[in-house]
């Protein structure tokens, strides 16, 4: 029994995608064994479980688990129709599934944020854009225009951020992430104003909450108990954390 030109298609790109999860994944997991599982901080040693690389690590594992068993079924399944994987297709289509634009815009957005945002900038803004940015192409799908803008401010910063970081030399790293505050937080603060404007104008005032609440107070939130309550160090502190820093052991007096 010979599968159909079209779901060969569909067979090809699912192997095409599921690889480049697993690349992405090895990737992150490499880039992620380059922190310190243990670390001591304010003269208290924190523990392999509260290690900002866990959820890296995590993440990674995870999508290398789930990518790997794709790949692995198609391979069965390519096997039981005697073809190759990665050549099921005779011809490629140039027209792309709405699905298959997600999983690519969605690694896009994960390599971003992970390669882009993080290193280069404050570990709070870069969470917020990169919620914002996700949430609105998964949450507000018919929103097009707005998801245009919005990816393209994050790809661009993110992009910018990675060059940046590659070839500019900067005297040291706390230049380096005020320069990435710079154009993130900006960015970001343009985000939140289209999102705001769009959601206003069409009278989706409990979707406002519902971004307020999970694209920016959540992270703030779990980033703080991370920070002050479990000691974890955020991968990168810059403006932000400096300045919950000063207002919790300065002001407060912790």
């Amino acid at each position: 029994m010979q599968i159909s030109k079209t779901d060969s298609i569909n067979y090809r790109r699912e192997a095409f995608t599921s690889l480049a999860l697993v690349i992405f994944a090895l990737a992150m997991l490499a880039e992620s064994l380059t922190y310190p599982l243990t670390a001591s901080q304010g003269g208290l040693e924190n523990v392999w479980y509260v290690s900002p690389a866990l959820f890296p690590l995590v993440v990674g594992s995870c999508i290398l688990l789930l990518a790997s068993i794709q790949l692995l079924k198609l391979y069965k399944t390519a096997k039981s129709q005697q073809q190759s994987l990665f050549s099921l297709a005779s011809a490629p289509s140039r027209k792309f599934s709405q699905q298959s634009i997600d999983k690519f815009l969605l690694v896009l957005m994960l390599a971003g944020y992970v390669y882009g945002l993080i290193p280069n900038s404050d570990f709070v803004i870069a969470t917020i854009l990169f919620q914002l940015t996700i949430t609105c192409r998964f949450y507000l799908a018919d929103a097009k225009k707005l998801n245009e803008q919005v990816l393209l401010v994050f790809c661009f910063v993110a992009a910018l951020l990675f060059l940046l970081n590659l070839f500019v030399a900067f005297e040291s790293d706390s230049n380096r992430l005020y320069m990435g505050d710079l154009i993130s937080f900006p960015a970001l603060g343009f985000v939140l104003y289209k999102t705001e404007r769009y959601l206003t104008a069409n009278q989706l005032h409990k979707q406002i909450r519902i971004l307020l609440f999970a694209c920016v107070l959540l992270p703030i939130i779990v980033v703080l108990i991370f920070k002050y309550l479990l000691l974890v160090p955020m991968p990168s502190e810059s403006s932000v954390l400096l300045l919950t820093d000063y207002f919790y052991y300065q002001v407060l007096g912790f």
